[in-house]
């Protein structure tokens, strides 16, 4: 059964954080800070001055497959040999893996191992919600072969958590002292623990009663922030699979309707349809041929202009409160994905609304869009608003759709969602 300890002193700015997993017999250093370094033979070397220098009292070094060291604190718990926990994973991955894993006692750990297998992820702490936020945005930072979460978080492609221990391997990355003198008064020393943080501890005991004193200000009540936009909505690669299918099925059909010529199709994930033009001849035609071809779809003509729909099935959507992405990393992800697909992409802002921004992204390309699956279904907090195909010599595909990025509303904001004193 997974397990984890909680110091019973360490300053309040590391509250939440879980330093130490318990799995089994075996206590795993947790939430370390990783970084890279380009010479193997300068490894340690590095790792206790980045240590020295951040006030970490703890190292742990890797030097394959990539030249690599963690930092640990003995504020979380962590001790010399302690096993590093996301460097057990990253020796038992053979590909890019990224996953969230519940513990008991509403506790979570966020992992990421990159393909060349370095730690790209490390941290376990007791709110859902941090965790939650946090792997979302790391989510569209790079692209991960497996991803692993919850299954109520709705992620397509996502593999539901299981237990973290059957992942990982023996590893001999393990917590090592700075300096022994020091580790010992760090562990033993009890008020010189204080001693020894100096100015950089004393500074995040000011933050936090700062932060406290914040807390206990009073502050405007907010109303209930409003549905975010992408909940209910269709999954964007359900939508753009289920589009791309429904058009493809009817096109040839919608074609040869007698003296009416396809013009476009469009799909929003709920409803397809076909935008049709008349040549000559009565639009009764039209009409009879589209009643025994879709008896489900709706004609409706305006003129020599009609539209053909028809209702699409229910598909997986998002739940009422989903967790938003940042867009600066939704950005970047999609930037440089179809950078290597060398197919370009218009990004632009999207709604805004106190609660919440929006980026805009509209592909378009003379192949099936169902090849954009592995990117877009793996954009959280977004919706395919539309997919077109456009007929003609050259036909095209459009995909449109919006990321959504959940804030806070400014102090302005908050002011005008008062209601006024007359109201009152």
């Amino acid at each position: 059964m997974d397990q984890y300890e909680t110091p019973t002193h360490r300053p309040q700015a590391m509250q939440g954080l879980i330093g130490v997993v318990k799995l089994g017999r075996r206590h795993y250093a947790a939430s370390l800070i990783w970084n890279h370094t380009e010479n193997d033979k300068t490894l340690a070397a590095e790792a206790r001055e980045a240590a020295a220098r951040v006030g970490a009292e703890l190292i742990a070094v890797r030097s394959a497959p990539v030249a690599q060291y963690g930092l640990g604190d003995v504020m979380l718990g962590h001790k010399p040999g302690q096993p590093s926990l996301a460097a057990a994973l990253a020796e038992a991955s053979q590909s890019a893996i990224y996953g969230v894993w519940p513990l008991p006692g509403q506790g979570w750990c966020l992992l990421g191992v990159r393909g060349d297998g370095s730690v790209a992820y490390d941290k376990c702490t007791h709110s859902e919600s941090a965790i939650r936020d946090a792997f979302f945005d790391g989510l569209v930072a790079e692209v991960w072969d497996q991803v692993i979460c919850p299954a109520d978080w709705q992620v397509e492609g996502s593999t539901a958590a299981e237990a973290l221990a059957p992942r990982l391997a023996a590893t001999k990355v393990k917590l090592r002292p700075l300096k022994v003198d020091t580790l010992r008064w760090l562990l033993y020393g009890g008020a010189a623990v204080l001693a020894l943080g100096g100015a950089g501890y004393g500074y995040q005991q000011w933050q936090a009663q700062q932060a406290a004193h914040i807390a206990r200000a009073p502050r405007p009540s907010l109303p209930a922030p409003p549905p975010m936009p992408w909940a209910g909505q269709p999954l964007p690669g359900a939508a753009l699979a289920t589009c791309v299918d429904s058009i493809l099925a009817h096109r040839l059909d919608a074609a040869s309707l007698p003296v009416w010529r396809l013009s476009a199709a469009r799909c929003d994930g709920r409803e397809a349809g076909f935008q049709l033009r008349r040549q000559h001849g009565s639009p009764h035609w039209a009409a009879d041929a589209a009643q025994r071809a879709w008896p489900s779809a709706t004609l409706a003509i305006n003129g020599d202009s009609a539209r053909l729909s028809w209702p699409l099935p229910a598909l997986p959507h998002y739940p009422a409160n989903g967790a938003g992405v940042s867009l600066m990393a939704a950005r970047r992800y999609l930037q440089n994905q179809f950078d290597e697909l060398q197919l370009p992409i218009k990004l632009s802002d999207g709604d805004r609304q106190p609660w919440w921004n929006g980026l805009k992204y509209e592909i378009e390309t003379p192949f099936d869009p169902a090849r954009l699956l592995p990117i877009l279904s793996r954009l959280p907090a977004s919706v395919v608003t539309e997919v077109r195909l456009v007929p003609g010599e050259k036909t095209r595909w459009v995909v449109e759709g919006q990321v959504f990025e959940r804030r806070q509303p400014s102090p302005e904001e908050i002011q005008a969602l008062q209601p006024s004193e007359r109201s009152s």
